[in-house]
């Protein structure tokens, strides 16, 4: 800062580092983080910042007691990346940004991020994009019980599958935009979840029970709140934008809008402050 004051970093831009803890507002120490640099890193070594890595999977491989965060630099990652349980910490996957970050999965029938077997991983700053084919090109999919994925700041779109994906995981969706994903924005079954303050926008196709969010079993306490569904399509005579069949999930605060068909919302979750067309 001006004079040489010390601040709070908010993004990691503010940091020499390159990431920023959100929570605490300081910078992450360099020494306890794994860089990758498509354009200009190469598969050797440990990552440092002065020497990064190619690919995301070759720097999930670096991660252990100390470095378990991986910033990944500018630029588009052909790869489809996977955190599993055999990762033996928690795991922070930090992009440079959604606009400018991307991972787009270069085969069929593959997730851009897959987490599984009870992994736990945060994303911030990455857009996955380009998954192929209708059953398992997701954006981003979590499966098995005590796996965790947490996406803040994130962009999920354009993908043939579902924009997440989760069966029995906990997570948490937040700041993110879900676009574009023929198979829906968001499905989650079974385990807890706290999606709010998100875009969930231009989603789904006329086969889709819940176009948007289709949300279902699963524990609590689970969260739906401050979050704008609006342009999703889903199947005529039964289809809307936000299926949600959870009773004790807490659904408050939120607009959806503009959806098709007419029918916005169905379930037993019991809507409340939010400005549902034409009522819930």
């Amino acid at each position: 800062a001006a004079g040489g004051a010390c601040v709070q970093c908010v993004l990691g831009s503010h940091c020499g580092s390159l990431v920023c803890d959100r929570t605490g507002n300081q910078c992450e120490a360099e020494a306890d983080i794994i860089y990758v640099d498509g354009a200009g890193g190469a598969d050797t070594g440990s990552c440092p910042q002065a020497s990064p890595c190619e690919t995301i999977a070759y720097a999930l491989g670096r991660v252990g007691s100390g470095r378990s965060i991986v910033h990944v630099a500018a630029g588009t990652y052909a790869e489809s990346v996977t955190v599993d349980g055999n990762v033996p910490v928690p795991v922070r996957l930090v992009g440079a940004g959604a606009a400018v970050t991307e991972v787009n999965p270069l085969d069929d029938n593959v997730p851009g991020l897959l987490v599984q077997n009870q992994a736990d991983v945060t994303v911030e700053g990455l857009r996955f994009t380009g998954a192929t084919d209708a059953a398992g090109g997701d954006g981003v999919r979590c499966e098995s019980q005590g796996s965790s994925v947490t996406l803040l700041a994130v962009e999920v779109s354009g993908n043939e599958a579902t924009g997440l994906e989760a069966s029995n995981c906990t997570v948490t969706v937040s700041q993110s935009t879900l676009s574009g994903n023929a198979g829906g924005g968001l499905q989650t079954t079974g385990g807890a979840f706290t999606i709010e303050n998100n875009f969930i926008v231009d989603n789904g196709d006329t086969s889709l029970a819940g176009g948007g969010v289709d949300v279902s079993n699963g524990t609590d306490p689970s969260f739906f709140r401050f979050n704008t569904v609006a342009g999703n399509i889903a199947a005529t005579g039964g289809g809307a934008a936000v299926r949600c069949f959870r009773a004790g999930v807490t659904v408050t605060s939120n607009v959806v809008w503009g959806n098709t068909p007419a029918t916005q919302v169905s379930g037993n979750c019991a809507w409340s402050y939010s400005d549902v067309q034409g009522g819930p």
